[in-house]
Formats: C-alpha cells, sequence, structure tokens
C-alpha cells in the first residue's frame, strides 16, 4: 500500500512555519514540506509582516495547495508564531520548520512512525545536517552518537537528554496533547527553543530517538547576531523552565541536570557577547553581573567564570573540557609526553620548524616544558587537572646534551637540522618504561601539591569507528598492545599518589572513534557519545 493510499489513515501532522525576510529560502523550504512522502499534513504559514517578498510566495503556495493555512500576523518572533500554531493546530502531531531550513523528504514519516509504536510517546527526535547557504552539508549531528538514548522515559534517561540532545523546537515531532496538557508555550524572549527544551523533556511521558536525519538547518552569514544589545538579556530564558518547574513540584528532582544545561548554555553566550563589548567594566556590568544573579535567583549558587581547567594528556581532553566548561582560558598542550616533560625538567634550546602554525606552538611547547611550566605555576583559578596518558604511547629522542623531545607527528614532520639526537627510545622498550616511571613520580609531586581537584581519564585507543554502521581498525593486535601499556601506567600513578583523586572510566560501547571527525578516523579519538560521558562524570564529580 502506498502513502497516498493510506493518507486517509494517516494521523494529520500541522506543521508550523513563521515566515520572516525569508524571501531566497522560502520556496526550498516549502518545497521539502510539501513534497513529504507523509501527505498528510496541515501547513501553517505564520507570515511576520515581512519586508521582503516572503508575504508574496506564500501567497502563491497557498493557492497551488490546499493543506495550506495562511496567517499575517503583527507580533513578530519565533516564539508567538509558533504558539499561535500550536493553538491553531487541528493535528493529533505537531512538526515546526524555521523557514529557511528545509527537510529530508521521509523526515516526517519517519518520525510518525516512530510516535506510532507506542501511544504513550510524546516526543520523536531526529538528527540532523547543518547546510550553508548553497545547501551544501557542512556536518551532521547524530543524537544517538552524542549519547542519548534511544528511548527516554525514566529521570536518569531524561537527565541524560537535557544534557546532551538538541534544545532546538525543529527537528522533533511532537504529539499535540503533550502542549495542551502541560500548558507549556514559548516565552517572547530570546533562545525560546531553550526556554521550553528542558519543560518539555520533564513533562513527556516518553521520548524516542533516532540517528536518522530529519531535517537541515541552515547556517546563514546574516543570522550570526551582530549587535550586542539585543543579546543582553538572553539569559531570561533560564526563568521560563526553572520557573515553570517549581510550579510544578519537579525542579529540585532535576535541578542538577537543570544547572548544568544553564551553565553550558550561558557560557556559551557569555563568550559570544564577550568580543561585541571590549570595554571591561561594561562587560562585567552588562553581562556577568546580570548572568550570574540569574543563577543565583534560580540555584541559589553563583555563577562563577573565572575558574579554569588544565588538562594534561590527549587532544580528547581539549574537547571533554568544551563540554565540561565552555569558556576560553582552560590550559592543553597537545602532541607531548609525561616523559619530555617531567623526566629532568630540562628545556631544549635548540629548535624544530614546522609550516603549521598549530603543529610549531606544540613543538615549542614540548621543547620549553610547557605543562611542567603550567602545572607549576598553577593559580587559584585552576580549579580541576584532568589527566590522561593516551599520548604516552608514543617513541622520544633523547638529545646530545640529555634533553628529551617527544617523537610526535610535528616532530617528525618538522624541519630538524639543528637538533642533534643521540638515540631514539621506544615506548615499547624496557628502558621507556624505567624513564616513564621516574617521570610520573616527579609528575606525581607536583600534583600531589595542588589543592584542586584531579581526575584521572582511563582513555583507550578505540577498536573500532562508526560511519552508519560500525567497522573494526585493521591494526587491532597493535592497539590491544598500546591499551595495555596504558593500564600499566594508569595502575602504577594510582597506586603511588597518596592524595585523592577520581578515576573515570569511558564505557567500552562508547570507546568508538567518528568516521566523519573533521581531524580524521583515527582510534585515538572518542566519539561525541564518549566524550560526553566523560563530561558528564567529571561535572557530577566536581559540580
Amino acid at each position: 500500500m502506498n502513502r497516498e493510499e493510506m493518507d486517509g489513515r494517516c494521523p494529520l501532522v500541522s506543521v508550523v512555519i513563521p515566515v520572516y525576510n525569508v524571501g531566497n529560502f522560502l520556496e526550498t523550504c516549502l518545497e521539502s514540506v510539501l513534497g513529504q512522502t507523509y501527505k498528510n499534513l496541515e501547513v501553517l504559514l505564520m507570515e511576520g509582516k515581512s519586508d521582503d517578498n516572503s508575504l508574496d510566495i506564500c501567497v502563491k503556495w497557498a493557492k497551488s495547495d490546499t493543506r495550506i493555512s495562511l496567517v499575517s500576523r503583527k507580533d513578530g518572533g519565533l516564539g508567538p508564531a509558533r504558539n499561535f500554531g500550536i493553538d491553531m493546530a487541528q493535528g493529533q502531531y505537531i512538526f515546526f520548520v524555521d523557514s529557511d531550513d528545509c527537510l529530508p523528504l521521509d523526515a516526517v514519516e519517519t518520525l510518525v512512525d516512530m510516535m506510532q509504536r507506542d501511544s504513550r510517546i510524546d516526543i520523536a527526535a531526529g538528527s540532523y545536517c547543518s547546510i550553508d547557504e548553497d545547501g551544501v552539508r557542512t556536518g551532521c549531528t547524530n543524537l544517538l552518537y552524542e549519547g542519548c538514548d534511544r528511548e527516554i522515559e525514566g529521570k536518569e534517561e531524561k537527565e541524560r537528554y537535557i544534557r546532551r540532545g538538541v534544545a532546538s523546537a525543529w527537528g522533533k515531532l511532537y504529539r499535540t496533547e503533550l502542549w495542551k496538557r502541560s500548558g507549556i508555550r514559548m516565552p517572547s524572549v530570546l533562545a525560546e527553543d531553550s526556554a521550553v527544551f528542558p519543560s518539555l523533556v520533564v513533562m513527556a511521558d516518553k521520548i524516542v530517538c533516532t540517528d536518522k536525519i530529519t531535517y537541515f538547518y541552515r547556517n546563514r552569514a546574516d543570522s550570526l547576531f551582530v549587535c550586542a544589545s539585543r543579546h543582553l538579556t538572553i539569559y531570561e530564558f533560564i526563568y521560563c523552565y526553572c520557573d515553570y518547574l517549581k510550579s510544578k513540584g519537579l525542579f529540585d528532582e532535576y535541578r542538577s541536570a537543570l544547572f548544568r544545561f544553564t551553565y553550558i548554555h550561558l557560557m556559551a553566550w557569555r563568550d559570544r557577547l564577550k568580543p561585541l563589548i571590549p570595554d571591561r567594566e561594561e562587560y562585567e556590568k552588562k553581562v556577568e553581573i546580570p548572568f550570574s544573579n540569574a543563577v543565583q535567583e534560580c540555584f541559589g549558587v553563583e555563577l562563577i567564570t573565572d575558574r579554569r581547567i588544565l588538562s594534561i594528556g590527549s587532544y580528547n581532553l581539549r574537547f571533554i573540557c568544551h563540554r565540561v566548561h565552555p569558556q576560553k582560558g582552560d590550559i592543553h598542550t597537545a602532541f607531548t609526553t609525561t616523559v619530555s616533560q617531567f623526566y629532568n625538567f630540562q628545556a631544549v634550546v635548540q629548535e624544530l620548524y614546522h609550516d603549521n602554525s598549530f603543529r610549531q606552538l606544540s613543538l615549542v611547547n614540548d621543547r620549553e616544558k610547557k605543562v611542567y611550566q603550567d602545572l607549576a605555576n598553577t593559580d587559584s583559578k585552576i580549579k580541576l587537572i584532568i589527566i590522561d596518558f593516551l599520548d604516552d604511547v608514543t617513541d622520544i629522542a633523547v638529545l646530545e646534551d640529555g634533553g628529551i623531545l617527544t617523537v610526535s607527528e610535528p616532530f617528525l614532520e618538522a624541519d630538524k637540522k639543528h637538533i642533534k639526537i643521540d638515540h631514539m627510545v621506544s615506548w615499547e622498550s624496557d628502558e621507556y618504561r624505567e624513564m616513564w616511571k621516574k617521570s610520573c613520580r616527579n609528575f606525581i609531586a607536583l600534583l600531589e601539591k595542588k589543592k584542586c581537584g584531579i581526575a584521572l581519564i582511563q582513555s583507550r585507543f578505540c577498536g573500532r569507528y562508526f560511519d552508519g554502521e560500525y567497522h573494526d581498525f585493521p591494526d587491532a593486535l597493535e592497539i590491544k598492545k598500546k591499551n595495555s601499556f596504558i593500564a600499566e601506567m594508569e595502575e602504577y600513578f594510582i597506586s603511588n599518589i597518596k592524595r585523592e583523586i577520581k578515576v573515570i572510566t569511558i564505557p567500552d560501547n562508547l570507546r568508538v572513534s567518528d568516521a566523519g571527525f573533521r581531524y580524521g578516523c583515527s582510534p585515538e579519538y572518542l566519539c561525541g557519545g564518549g566524550l560526553n560521558e566523560m563530561a558528564d562524570s567529571i561535572f557530577k564529580e566536581f559540580e
């Protein structure tokens, strides 16, 4: 039975599309909506008195397809337009689409099929791809790959989805009854999607997620805000879900997840606003103080924005830091080893040269023992040190004067004509193990003087990668050998350090690399779900 034959028996889906000054993209949007394989649609165009030809396009399409209802509204903004669409909707389900975005042709069908599996399902969420102004894909977000559960029902699963899910209203199919029974409506504030996302998650009976792409989100150059004053009240969105859930007696139950959601979003907005307000006093007055006051009012705690993290180890730690603490100022040095930094603390005077600026900086940091310097000179703003030993499975070069360098990718690629190497030491050799143990003891001696929190991440090389399906990396024996040595190093570190540390393990099912990762598909890079799991664990231990 084809879709057309099924139309009469398929539940009506109300597609709500706010429209304002999107003449360049609106036709593409409408073509993708009205061309859906799922035909039983009610399309509500909420036109907001556009200054361009958007209204003319709406009128033309409304005349050509009886499924379209056109509403011209004076009060602008996404929130009021979507609310009016919710109140107008005749469908059993509601789907929001922004008028400069578009859909895969089977998006609605995919989500309806998911919803109909269980009458308790209130939200079906799809994954999405970002596109540029020309419609070219620039990246995709896979919900399952980011660590969201396929089915979300209990408190723990809902908290995880609040932390990891996409807060946007679009890309999800909602049961209309959820909006009616909860009374949730989008406020007339900026970040209106984020303002209602946690409340909807908590109030939903059940949520389902898929890794299938159901939305194309368009990044537009002119959609990036350039006016700081308009966004100075962005923090107001947090009152919406905090006040709503307090009124339902559910705030305390979800407080930890709500605080993490708030912190991540406010820190991201803080960094966006900072370059637009260069005067420090003005920035403190207009951003830092109002943001902190809002958090204090909602959660009873101060929003501390000058905390920093020192990460010592693999590149994964940089991404984990960003998920824990999304603001600039954290410290990480790539392409170095414990032996290079802590064996004899001897800086290497001779220079190496690389034509890539980041890799050149990494070589300088390895030569100058920057990790040692950062650790020795940590100030009170460093509140957390996170460590892994993934990069220690790397050969080293011992120089004629006793200096040590890491034989990293930048080292191998660099101009080394000024470097005089005495001998190379393989990470598999007994000599390396003895050098590493001495270096580790020196490292521990410095750590034991620090009063901040310390977390050891038990990182491993990934044996698999994901490109829509799981595949094994071909060098399984080499990966196993490296992981075995990392476990040895961790055991030595844990048994010798005398102060309290937190040890955080990555679940085996999340030790997977991403075939689409921008730096390449490689065993040393952890997938988004694994990074999120580590960030959640760190946030929980050191909140």
